[in-house]
């Protein structure tokens, strides 16, 4: 569980709690041994079971955190988040949320979230649900093995809210023969970045690393004209 508090000034001097904002973090999996030294095993948490486990935990939090004098009277935001299995390769996500209005304890209603986040290079599954964005880091995949084949891979975490990619965070890492080819990598790459990721609404980060760490990020968010680009000493 995690809590994030809001503080609205008061008056010139002073501030006040505005409101709370609980996550709660639920397995999608639970694993188990039967026996100590058993190897261990996993079962599939349903999403519906989830979801209702969820709900109760939640009506639990909001009762518990009504009894505290300093925050009995303000709005408090409730939001589910699906922890992703262990051996995931992309994040969990939020599947719903709800506002608890000051001073109350009832959970009149939740809202859907409908988010989740999307591994590139994409398998079928993927390619057949978003063609297009599997195409375009298709053609700025192809782009960077012809201008560097030294590259060790290129792969991306797309995150989707009602099925529309928001982020794209792609990760680039590289055997590089000086900081000048660093440079020239990287300012390649910001070019590819605005030919391919500069329509739409999605906020882009490329991390370029090498053996040696961190070497490059460019940053494009939506809206921008330019990325931000930063090369690492």
């Amino acid at each position: 569980m995690l809590e994030h508090d809001y503080l609205v000034r008061k008056d010139k001097n002073s501030i006040q709690l505005g409101g709370v904002m609980i996550g709660l973090a639920l397995n999608s999996v639970y694993y188990y041994r039967e026996k100590t030294g058993d190897p261990q095993k996993e079962v599939e948490i349903k999403d519906s079971t989830l979801r209702q486990q969820g709900e109760k935990i939640a009506q639990e939090v909001i009762n518990r955190l009504r009894k505290k004098d300093n925050l009995k009277n303000v709005p408090i935001t409730v939001a589910l988040y699906k922890q992703a299995s262990k051996t995931s390769i992309v994040p969990g996500n939020f599947i719903a949320k709800t506002e608890v209005k000051a001073g109350s304890t009832d959970i009149s209603n939740w809202d859907d979230i409908n988010e989740k986040y999307v591994f590139y290079p994409a398998d079928t599954t993927t390619a057949e649900k978003y063609p297009d964005d599997t195409e375009v880091f298709k053609r700025f995949k192809n782009s960077i093995e012809e201008y560097f084949p030294n590259y060790t891979g290129v792969v991306g975490t797309a995150l989707y809210e009602n099925d529309e990619m928001k982020k794209m965070k792609i990760d680039i890492p590289m055997q590089f023969y000086g900081k000048s080819e660093v440079v020239a990598f990287t300012q390649f790459l910001t070019g590819e970045v605005m030919d391919y990721y500069s329509k739409g609404s999605v906020d882009v980060e490329v991390n370029i690393t090498s053996s040696d760490g961190q070497e490059a990020v460019i940053i494009r968010n939506a809206g921008d004209k330019e990325p931000t680009v930063h090369i690492y000493d």
